[in-house]
């Protein structure tokens, strides 16, 4: 019999997954849905991957930005960061959750910005 994962309590509260699952006959269960994320510093060794990318199914902002070499996430918040560094960026969000606040945006522009990204 294959092993399964057991989820209870909280932890299933917060590790449950919004993947709609079959199970088999076999007792087997597949995943009817699934979403894939590729470092994109693999791209070069791994074309073949890179090349089945629909960028219909992803945030058009996310797409933008990573067109223009930024590291971008939308949020669900109503408070931009604009950030050089990702450790300031993650300690940035850190405190204004900490303080109420609900970022809207993920954006490290990364150590190599200038003024040239902006326009």
């Amino acid at each position: 019999m294959p092993k399964t994962a057991k989820f209870s309590g909280e932890a299933h509260k917060k590790n449950s997954l919004n993947t709609p699952l079959s199970l088999t006959k076999y007792l087997f269960f597949f995943s009817m849905d699934a979403k894939f994320g590729f470092d994109d510093n693999a791209e070069f060794r791994q074309k073949d991957i890179f090349a089945l990318r629909d960028i219909s199914q992803e945030e058009p902002s996310e797409v933008e930005a990573q067109r223009a070499n930024l590291n971008f996430i939308k949020l669900d918040g109503s408070i931009g960061c604009l950030v050089n560094g990702a450790g300031l960026a993650m300690a940035t969000m850190d405190v204004l959750s900490l303080h109420g606040g609900n970022p809207a945006n993920f954006l490290d522009v990364g150590g190599s910005v200038s003024i040239l990204s902006f326009e």
